[in-house]
């Protein structure tokens, strides 16, 4: 198995609290379910807080509450036509971190269900 600090970026060598602090806060955005349906869904196409309720099947409000957390962690912009905002995905570092994730939870399903698994299966 490969020695995970061989693949570290340069930039994470040496980590410092103000940047782990961030990363536990975009992990933390990404733990809720409304807000990586709100990003799955603007993976597709730029949306309205209204289009999003409706395919969502969830109030106003409470769309314009995620997407304010989603903002505040880089994960979404918006472009103004008109008085309409349109919501899109930050830029493909977030493409990634969702891809990697769908990636990363796909493996998990090598055992078959299973809680544990024999290591071998992974080496």
């Amino acid at each position: 198995m490969e020695n995970m600090q061989t693949i570290l970026l340069p930039h994470m060598k040496k980590l410092n609290f103000k940047q782990v602090e961030k990363t536990r806060d975009l992990f933390s955005a990404l733990a809720d379910e409304t807000r990586l349906k709100i990003l799955f869904l603007l993976l597709n196409e730029s949306l309205n807080v209204n289009d999003i309720s409706v395919k969502l099947g969830i109030t106003l409000p409470a769309v314009s509450y995620q997407l304010k957390i989603l903002r505040e962690r880089d994960l979404v912009r918006y472009i103004k036509k008109g008085r309409e905002k349109f919501f899109h995905i930050a830029d493909t570092h977030v493409v990634h971190l969702l891809n990697d994730g769908l990636t990363h939870a796909a493996g998990v399903g090598l055992c078959e269900g299973e809680l544990s698994c024999e290591l071998s299966q992974f080496e």
